[in-house]
Order: C-alpha cells, then sequence, then structure tokens
C-alpha cells in the first residue's frame, strides 16, 4: 500500500513471542531446514537467522525492550540552556554556536539552535 495521509504507515511490530520460540525450537530442537521454519511460520530468513544470532549469543528469545524511540535533543537540560544564554552575550544566534559547543561538548546547527533560542523566547534580531 502507497503512503497515504488517511492512512499512514506504521512502525513495523515485533513479532509475538511464543511465534519467536516454537521458531527457534522447530529449527534448533526438531532439526527442520530454516527454509521450512520460515514457510510455515511465514516469516523472512533474514529475521528467522536474527532471532538465531540473538539467541545464540545472548540466550534471549524476546524482542528488546525499552529502546529509544525517536530522536536525541540538542539541549538535554532546558535550564542549564537558558542560564547559558542569560550569561552569554550575543546578538545574532551564530554568535552562540561557538559557545555552545565548548560549554555543553556537542555541536549543533544554526537551524536547531534557532529553534530553541525561540522556544525559550529569547529573541534572535541583533540588538541596536
Amino acid at each position: 500500500m502507497l503512503y497515504n495521509k488517511q492512512f499512514p504507515r506504521r512502525p513495523p511490530m515485533p513479532y509475538p513471542q511464543a511465534m519467536r520460540e516454537r521458531a527457534i525450537a522447530a529449527h534448533l530442537e526438531q532439526g527442520m531446514k530454516k527454509t521450512e521454519v520460515c514457510t510455515i511460520f511465514k516469516i523472512q530468513r533474514s529475521t528467522l537467522d536474527q532471532w538465531l544470532r540473538i539467541y545464540a549469543e545472548e540466550g534471549r528469545t524476546c524482542a528488546k525492550e525499552k529502546y529509544q524511540k525517536g530522536h536525541s535533543h540538542h539541549v538535554q537540560n532546558i535550564e542549564a540552556f537558558r542560564q547559558f544564554l542569560q550569561e552569554t552575550p550575543f546578538n545574532t544566534i551564530s554568535d552562540l554556536l561557538i559557545p555552545f559547543e565548548r560549554r555543553f561538548g556537542r555541536k549543533i546547527r544554526y537551524e536547531a539552535l534557532r529553534r530553541w533560542v525561540h522556544r525559550l523566547g529569547f529573541t534572535h534580531k541583533k540588538r541596536a
């Protein structure tokens, strides 16, 4: 199905835990071939290979839980960033790029910095 605003794409859901365990057991304990297991359970070969690799390396059959969803933010401590804006003299957003990198130890793009300055209510226009 093509992407449509009425029917947005959902992220792929993990397979049920019982199905993973049965597929791994069918291959390892019952000695079925990988292609047979994939046909019976209607999964891709790469999926079964991944499950078997994780089972061999980590001994788990369940999907990962509590993994990070979404991107990490450039500004992680808003109060420290607000204090940084109050203490650092600047005329334009460009004047803040290098001090931000020195203070917080990470680079930030101009547009992201402009957005954060705007969110906190500071003006980004030149002061006369």
